[in-house]
């Protein structure tokens, strides 16, 4: 499956590329502990840690990475180990936590050049040893601290790497501080809107708790959450870490024996979601003691329609207002 969508109303950006979901790479202050950590939570490693750097026009950063997977989806851990330059000034701002999401492309010279066109201009690149570039890393900060790559990127399992069936990718959630102006700079990078915002309210109805929208672009999805309730995670989320990327969410087969395995393993839950025959529909745990990232599981097919968003808000008992 294939898609772009224009868009104008963003500063004149438009951009329409296809873009294949490869992976995301979280800053940790330690490889070592984070790449125990998300084994412990279920990942492989995919080779051993290797050296990076990464080189702006006037800074360059070592890096230490170790990549792993869980299923199809990569997570590349980077510990900045000395220099100057984005990655560290990410973690003196943020803290540990998500910084880079990466796309495969057909030809990274042709969508790179399109991106700085459009005024994503380019913050560090990579070549291959022809010189033809290998990746791009561009300039996409404007609604939070996220930087997209763009890649020449196989999107094939690395070695070490297991299939994991269990477990699907079905969204980044991105905490926002304006949710509309977030949602047009998503669009101007060729997003389409799935569900347009809508707000949250507490099942008695007493209290806003966020104002969510979901954006698709080629099969990825981020879910936009601008916090109401400064006292709910998300609300924390954005006081503490300035907004980013602060949790993933997979589909599970059975979220019973997930859940059974998450608490087994120590991952507290933060949030329990239940349907209406009280089943587990939707569970949040606490496995941010690495990298400020929680793990969202959900029983069931994919929801990103928005008759099925709406289907599975209301079974699991939240109000829900358009806007």
């Amino acid at each position: 499956m294939s898609f772009s969508v224009p868009n104008d109303d963003y500063g004149g950006k438009k951009v329409c590329i296809e873009w294949r979901f490869d992976h995301v790479i979280l800053l940790v202050e330690d490889l070592e502990q984070g790449s125990n950590h998300f084994q412990h939570l279920g990942f492989s490693c995919a080779g051993e840690p290797r050296e990076q750097s990464w080189s702006g026009p006037s800074s360059m950063v070592s890096l230490k990475e170790q990549v792993l997977r869980k299923g199809s989806f990569a997570l590349r851990l980077q510990q900045p180990v000395r220099g100057a330059g984005l990655p560290i000034e990410f973690m003196k701002k943020h803290g540990e936590g998500i910084y880079c999401v990466g796309f495969a492309v057909d030809d990274v010279s042709a969508a790179s050049n399109e991106m700085v066109r459009k005024g994503f201009p380019v913050l560090h690149s990579v070549e291959k040893g022809d010189g033809a570039l290998l990746a791009t890393y561009h300039d996409t900060r404007e609604v939070v601290d996220i930087v997209v790559a763009l890649g020449e990127y196989d999107g094939t399992p690395r070695v070490g790497a297991t299939v994991d069936t269990a477990w699907t990718l079905e969204h980044l959630g991105v905490i926002v501080s304006d949710i509309h102006r977030a949602r047009e700079f998503y669009e101007s990078l060729g997003f389409a809107v799935v569900v347009p915002p809508v707000t949250l309210f507490s099942p008695d109805l007493s209290k806003r708790i966020l104002t969510e929208c979901l954006l698709i672009k080629n099969g990825f999805v981020f879910e936009l959450m601008e916090p109401i309730d400064e006292g709910s995670l998300w609300g924390e989320f954005l006081r503490h870490k300035n907004g980013g990327i602060n949790h993933w969410s997979f589909a599970v087969n059975n979220l019973d024996i997930e859940h059974d395995t998450m608490v087994a393993k120590g991952f507290c839950p933060t949030s329990i979601a239940r349907g209406t025959c009280d089943s587990l529909s939707e569970v949040y745990y606490d496995t941010s003691l690495v990298g400020n990232i929680q793990t969202c599981l959900y029983n069931g097919s994919s929801r990103l329609t928005f008759e099925n968003t709406m289907r599975f808000l209301i079974d699991i008992g939240i109000p829900v207002q358009k806007g």
